[in-house]
């Protein structure tokens, strides 16, 4: 079990959030995720880390939807939106491209 995991882990502990690890092979597709979803009984998530020239944004949409980035852009009132780097991914999430957790964030 790597560091972030723990954490999270004892997040939910201390929190005393009910919650059942569920372990799989890293998700580089929509349709693998939605496969391991549907094998778990559970709903298939894209987590994007985006950003503008002065914030970084979370979204969290359903597997199956494209992100349109015009309308998360006109939603956040934003010029432009991009997929952060790699470099942003690994610095701010401690992650890479294709396994952003809204986990990572706590």
């Amino acid at each position: 079990m790597d560091n972030t995991t723990q954490e999270v882990e004892d997040f939910l502990r201390t929190h005393n959030i009910p919650f059942k690890a569920l372990n799989h092979l890293p998700i580089t597709t929509c349709e693998e995720g939605l496969k391991i979803a549907k094998e778990f009984g559970s709903t298939c998530c894209k987590t994007l880390l985006v950003k503008n020239k002065k914030q970084f944004f979370l979204f969290v949409i359903p597997g199956e939807e494209r992100f349109n980035a015009k309308q998360a852009a006109a939603f956040l009132k934003s010029s432009h939106l991009s997929f952060a780097s790699p470099e942003d991914l690994s610095r701010l999430m401690h992650t890479f491209p294709g396994a952003v957790s809204l986990l990572a964030c706590v």
